[in-house]
């Protein structure tokens, strides 16, 4: 009898040595312009993302220290989301960033590099800068301020027009070219015609990704909403390679998918709002148990009421408590 273990070594279908892969993602962040890691725009807009795609988000501000690369075993790579080009010790930092992508670990900035200059206003030489982001594939030149006369040369149609379109007059930029044929360009802006003005936005490779300040996502005049230009779903699956991740997550159970889902009772009584039944003077928890419970009768689901909207000694109804 040979031993299963032995079989399956000689039959080829034994698997390598388990060994740990890394999913933790080192988010860096400006401490002086945020106290408060949730203030920060890669918890707000990338967290979930980055959760989604079997990823753990941790923080550090980065005036309080670089992490050693033998401190950096679990991470699979760096994002930075800064707000602006400042910061206390950019060379520094830039080193060090060359330093985790030779180490084999990705990195991925969005917007500003945010080292071109330090806290006192002096200038980061621009061969620093272009050094760093050579390990991403890439080379800075000019900044672009007016951008009247020009257009969107190529865009990726997986990658943009998420949840709105690019805007019609496009933003100001740094101009970016690959150095890199392994480098996947995902936008384009440039003169029509004039290949010298092409700037590469949105690019990912071997070694992270880069996305422009201005052409990420959209933000109100009150700054109180957001919409993606940038899918950023696919964005970071590309930039940190994850289609290899296992993604545990909370409908996770002893390696089967498990189903569930709960309806809060907020909103119960409202009159809907959805078009096609906002003639028919229907509550929101009719429509809900028109278009989710009685079309889906296979699918588990729990719902809280407010006892409030049932009793008719306060809010009930015959409708709301049939």
């Amino acid at each position: 009898m040979i031993p299963i273990a032995v079989f399956l070594a000689m039959t080829g279908v034994m698997s390598a040595a388990p060994h740990p892969v890394p999913r933790v993602i080192l988010a860096l962040y400006d401490g002086r312009a945020q106290k408060d890691v949730r203030d920060t725009r890669v918890h707000r807009l990338l967290e979930m993302p980055l959760n989604h795609l079997g990823l753990v988000v941790e923080y550090r501000a980065v005036d309080s220290g670089l992490p050693p690369l033998a401190e950096m075993q679990d991470v699979r790579g760096v994002l930075t989301w800064f707000q602006d080009d400042t910061m206390a010790r950019p060379l520094e930092f830039l080193e060090w960033g060359k330093a985790v992508m030779e180490a084999g670990k990705r990195f991925v900035v969005m917007g500003d590099v945010g080292a071109g200059r330090d806290l006192t206003g002096h200038p980061t030489p621009e061969s620093s800068i272009n050094a760093f982001l050579a390990k991403l594939g890439l080379r800075t030149e000019n900044w672009t301020p007016v951008t009247y006369d020009l257009r969107v040369l190529y865009k990726d149609p997986r990658l943009l027009d998420f949840e709105r379109p690019l805007p019609s007059v496009l933003p100001p930029f740094d101009r970016m070219r690959p150095i890199d044929p392994r480098v996947r360009t995902h936008l384009i802006v440039g003169k029509p015609g004039d290949p010298t003005h092409a700037s590469h936005m949105v690019v990912t490779g071997p070694h992270g990704g880069y996305a422009a300040k201005g052409y990420t996502h959209f933000v109100s005049q009150r700054q109180d909403q957001f919409q993606w230009f940038l899918n950023p779903f696919e964005f970071l699956r590309l930039a940190f390679a994850t289609d290899d991740l296992p993604k545990p997550d909370t409908t996770t159970l002893c390696g089967r998918r498990i189903y569930y889902s709960h309806i809060d009772g907020d909103g119960w009584r409202n009159e809907t709002e959805v078009a096609a039944y906002r003639r028919r003077n229907l509550s929101s928890a009719e429509v809900i148990l028109k278009e989710v419970i009685e079309r889906f009768p296979d699918l588990p689901v729990t719902v809280g009421p407010i006892a409030g909207d049932l009793d008719p000694d306060w809010f009930g109804t015959p409708e709301s408590s049939g």
